[in-house]
């Protein structure tokens, strides 16, 4: 079900899109900007696992500058290209983790910083496909409440921790 403008028998301006779930309900799927039929501009999209996007589309992707909150606790914010994690861009998990830095076709790509919540740690590098290749840790401090210690000793040198390549 459709609600709004219309332009030459297509979506065109700002308008609503709802479906019928399978309970019977009607739920939001898009509310936002079209042009020529498609999601194009700003807009908020729901999603059927239940996250939420709200930010920029060209052409039904993501595209721009956007944030998504994942039902499993983790969220995106930062610039997207044709549907995927690209630019500038913080992503933080499920588990508290924080990744901010640079993406290209949705992984970790280029420089960053990754705050290990649970470790208690930082990790500043470069990243290649959403793998580390080389980085500095150190601790965030008050290590002793972390909920996972890491298992990788770091020698101290007169009270200090080194800093790891």
């Amino acid at each position: 079900m459709y609600e709004g403008d219309w332009c030459n028998d297509q979506r065109h301006g700002y308008g609503i899109l709802s479906k019928i779930s399978r309970d019977g309900e009607i739920r939001k799927v898009y509310a936002g900007d079209w042009v020529n039929g498609k999601k194009h501009g700003f807009g908020s999209n729901w999603y059927e696992d239940d996250s939420y996007y709200e930010g920029r589309f060209r052409s039904n992707k993501r595209d721009g500058y956007g944030q998504i909150w994942y039902t499993c606790d983790g969220y995106y914010q930062g610039t997207w290209v044709n549907d995927r994690y690209h630019g500038e861009g913080m992503l933080v998990q499920g588990n508290g983790n924080i990744y901010e830095g640079q993406f290209a076709n949705g992984r970790k790509e280029g420089g960053g910083v990754f705050y290990h919540l649970d470790t208690r740690r930082v990790q500043e590098g470069s990243w290649k496909n959403d793998v580390c290749t080389n980085s500095t840790t150190e601790d965030i401090g008050g290590r002793r409440s972390a909920l996972h210690p890491p298992s990788l000793h770091i020698p101290r040198i007169n009270g200090q921790a080194l800093l790891l390549h």
